[in-house]
């Protein structure tokens, strides 16, 4: 039986996580459901993780600077103090996730889901929110998004 290129690029991740910190720079997977792994402190660089499925994922301290999460489900995950610098979180499920004291500078955030999300302390400098209907969302501020209107506007600053 053949096994598919998916298959043999899961295991080499798991290989790497279990070996390493650091993974390739630009690494693909893409589509891949890693829900509850732990990437605490790995670099991520630049990965392409759209379309991945990582519920309750732990990204905490990790490097994930320009790194692809369109439409990626991101539900209950952890990215407590990770760099997500310049990051695309485009149509990504951040329901439930807690960034707190986060970088988010300059990430594109357009479109995603951001129910329930703790953003305490978050560095959202230059990063693209506007639009963004967020329900029950903590604000960088410490303030709550549903005192101003579901948004974080006017809130980002610590």
């Amino acid at each position: 039986m053949k096994l598919s290129r998916m298959f043999w690029s899961v295991i080499v991740m798991f290989a790497l996580i279990l070996f390493a910190s650091t993974v390739p720079a630009e690494t693909e997977l893409v589509g891949c459901d890693l829900s509850g792994a732990c990437f605490r402190y790995m670099n991520l660089s630049s990965a392409n993780l759209t379309f991945g499925i990582f519920r309750s994922t732990d990204f905490e301290s990790a490097n994930l600077s320009q790194s692809d999460f369109y439409s990626a489900v991101l539900s209950r995950s952890n990215f407590k103090k990770a760099n997500l610098q310049r990051a695309k979180l485009t149509f990504a499920d951040l329901s439930d996730c807690n960034f707190e004291g986060a970088d988010l500078r300059d990430a594109d955030l357009t479109g995603a889901w951001v129910q329930g999300t703790n953003f305490r302390d978050a560095n959202l400098e230059g990063a693209k929110t506007k639009g963004l209907i967020m329900m029950g969302v903590t604000c960088p501020d410490g303030s709550f998004s549903d005192d101003h209107n579901h948004s974080c506007e006017g809130h980002y600053q610590k």
